[in-house]
């Protein structure tokens, strides 16, 4: 009588049976599936086994800067043109096709660990085009990324408000490789009816170089979509395949980090000493910011 294997119940056959052709062939068919099972496994990068945060009960370092947007060194409560915002978060978008306002808001019934959170909002739109609100990651000097090789996590509050909403935001994380023309984008849709956090894995190739993470769109923007608006916060970036719970750094410490990359002087002189933390390398910008005593010194 044939027997069966431990792990898998293939059939073995005695020594004294004859050769089965239907035996083999059954044998195989499983052999073959359970291959399938483990390359989808190993290709699955959005936590296969479904771990939770409480499970890891860890949490991770956050790799972005100002990630709760408690600092902002340039003053302002909102900003509606092209460029940095609330410290390392950048609002990008063609000016001359569209406007976009960027809001720092009380929390208020909003759920998060910090008080403030950012409103976006789309005004205005000539014809189709991109916006996206996002920080991205400094690469090394050789140009790679530092998560190169790695899985990460990001993941952000959110919170569709406009009555106009169409589905169309997304959490994206998105990386350039040499030799290609586009960046290479993996995303999950915000939809309407989202108030809470969201999250989006992806593996970072090796070589893969600015990579950045944020709010943006599984289409262009029409000018349909003026009025659109969306809440964030508490953004996460972390190594990993779990989204673990966000937990703010101490105010002064995130304020060093954003000083190696932004500071508002009082000299034009960049290289005047003072007790500030040491920006990370000269600045590519260093104009008046408000009359004569001060001085942006920004690293673009």
């Amino acid at each position: 009588m044939a027997m069966t294997t431990t792990n898998y119940g293939l059939t073995k056959p005695e020594t004294t049976d004859n050769y089965d052709i239907e035996v083999h062939n059954a044998n195989m068919d499983m052999i073959d599936a359970e291959l399938k099972k483990g390359e989808d496994h190993r290709n699955n990068t959005d936590n296969p086994h479904k771990v939770t945060a409480e499970q890891v009960g860890a949490i991770n370092p956050n790799l972005l800067i100002n990630g709760d947007f408690r600092v902002n060194q340039r003053g302002h409560e909102s900003y509606s043109t092209a460029g940095y915002t609330f410290d390392r978060w950048m609002n990008s978008f063609d000016a001359s096709s569209m406007t976009s306002t960027v809001y720092r808001t009380t929390i208020g019934s909003t759920p998060g660990s910090n008080v403030y959170r950012v409103h976006i909002r789309i005004d205005s739109a000539a014809h189709a085009v991109e916006n996206n609100f996002m920080q991205r990651l400094e690469d090394t000097p050789s140009g790679v990324s530092p998560v190169q090789g790695k899985m990460v996590t990001f993941s952000v509050g959110v919170r569709a408000v406009s009555e106009n909403y169409n589905d169309y935001r997304c959490v994206y994380i998105a990386y350039h490789e040499a030799g290609k023309s586009d960046y290479t984008i993996k995303a999950t849709p915000i939809f309407k009816e989202t108030n809470g956090r969201v999250s989006i894995t992806a593996d970072i190739p090796i070589g893969a170089s600015k990579v950045e993470c944020g709010v943006g769109y599984t289409r262009l923007i029409t000018p349909d979509d003026a009025g659109s608006e969306i809440d964030i916060w508490d953004a996460k970036l972390e190594i990993g395949s779990v989204a673990t719970p966000f937990s703010p750094r101490p105010y002064a410490e995130e304020l060093a980090l954003c000083q190696r990359y932004y500071q508002i002087r009082s000299s034009s002189s960049v290289s005047t000493v003072d007790l500030r933390p040491t920006m990370r390398t000269t600045p590519t910008k260093n104009s008046v910011s408000g009359g004569d005593a001060y001085y942006d010194a920004e690293i673009y």
